[in-house]
């Protein structure tokens, strides 16, 4: 291909990613991850170890309150009654609870680093030019 004076248009340099780095739409994708289950978007976004750790507190923490869920309905059973406090067990729904708030703030945090990291465009290194003349050869 030539240009108006008959001279070659050297190729465009391809543009690769660093391993574990977002672009913006994964960036975002990861954030929406995150809210729906604290971790996962961390954990997608190539961030393996802090993303197990948001998913095994978040999950930790629902797992309290669904226990705390269980004894609460079996209590009532019992009673043939709404139970008139929180019912027994109930500081592992609080714990669970927090556990689970812990974990989707700190996710939260994750987000907007990984946002902001996605808005910087730092993902992108540029090929060497005899790398690419080799690949067109």
């Amino acid at each position: 291909m030539a240009n108006s004076y008959n001279q070659p248009i050297p190729p465009k340099l391809p543009e690769t990613r660093r391993p574990g780095s977002t672009n913006r739409s994964t960036a975002w994708s990861c954030v929406i991850g995150n809210l729906v289950l604290p971790g996962l978007g961390t954990f997608v976004a190539g961030r393996r170890f802090a993303g197990a750790l948001q998913l095994i507190v978040s999950q930790g923490g629902f797992l309290l309150m669904l226990l705390w869920a269980i004894l609460y309905a079996l209590s009532w059973m019992r009673q043939e009654k709404i139970p008139e406090d929180l019912g027994p067990g109930s500081w592992l729904g609080v714990l669970g609870v927090v556990f689970f708030v812990l974990a989707w703030f700190w996710s939260l945090i994750s987000s907007i680093v990984i946002v902001v990291k996605g808005f910087r465009r730092t993902d992108l290194q540029p090929r060497r030019i005899s790398d690419t003349l080799r690949a067109h050869r």
